[in-house]
């Protein structure tokens, strides 16, 4: 594999868990010496989190912060939520509360500036993971245009929307299943 500089490789290892390692940073020229761009991603240059594990702290356009309250989780998400980018740390976060047992989660997304449908669809599938183990994921704040994309892709009616953060935390209470 092409690494450009000691960060790349730094990212390499980072993602050895893999079958295969990816780096986010597009060297000079836009390809390997050998000629091969496979390897490499285009984004902008600069230090981002691998596309297959999404090493957190390193992805630059989403951002999380995680918050109890009570037995549920908030997590304030800011910034975008684009394919390869925000889904895979929103992805990871989630898969982190899983495994710690946080089941009850609500995003709230008043910052969030922009969402793709790969977005919506990460937090559909995360929707998903969550009740196939007793819990359950909220919106919080959800824009105008997320309203208009979860409509168009049927997805409204399966999530529950609120625009205050306690009521959307109370509502964990009265939940009948």
């Amino acid at each position: 594999m092409f690494a450009s500089s000691s960060l790349d490789v730094a990212e390499a290892e980072l993602c050895s868990n893999s079958a295969r390692a990816e780096l986010r940073t597009q060297p000079e020229g836009g390809a390997a010496p050998d000629g091969d761009t496979d390897q490499i991603l285009r984004w902008p240059p600069g230090p981002r989190a691998c596309t297959l594990c999404a090493v957190p702290g390193m992805a630059d356009k989403l951002s999380i912060i995680e918050r109890e309250v009570g037995d549920v989780t908030v997590l304030t998400l800011a910034g975008q939520i684009l394919l390869d980018d925000g889904d895979l740390a929103l992805r990871q976060s989630i898969h982190d509360l899983v495994a710690r047992g946080r089941i009850k989660v609500v995003l709230d997304l008043a910052d969030v500036t922009y969402i793709d449908s790969a977005g919506i669809g990460m937090i559909a599938g995360k929707l998903k993971t969550l009740r196939e183990r007793g819990g359950d994921l909220k919106l919080l704040r959800l824009k105008v245009r997320g309203q208009r994309l979860l409509g168009t892709m049927k997805l409204l009616i399966i999530f529950e929307t609120f625009d205050a953060e306690d009521m959307a935390v109370k509502s964990y209470e009265f939940k009948v299943r």
